[in-house]
């Protein structure tokens, strides 16, 4: 008895992409990174803006939010790309 369900013997069709589909799947993954990027440059910005307002702010409003200078300058002196 031949079986005719093993992977050996099984004919899947191979689908073939023609070159539109080849570039629009291309295409899809390059806006794909070019927007993560672009998420993560404004991030970054964010970011840097909430660093630099915490170092604008009195010791009065830095209360009000639970923080003292010094976590406000620990806070400052992180790069930007760090949470």
């Amino acid at each position: 008895m031949i079986r005719t369900d093993c992977i050996d013997t099984m004919s899947a069709p191979v689908p073939s992409l023609t070159w539109a589909a080849w570039l629009r799947a291309g295409a899809w993954l390059v806006r794909r990174e070019v927007v993560r990027v672009a998420d993560m440059v404004a991030a970054w910005r964010a970011r840097r803006r909430g660093r630099r307002l915490l170092m604008t702010m009195d010791e009065r409003t830095l209360q009000d939010i639970g923080l003292c200078r010094c976590d406000a300058l620990a806070e400052f002196d992180k790069p930007f790309w760090r949470p």
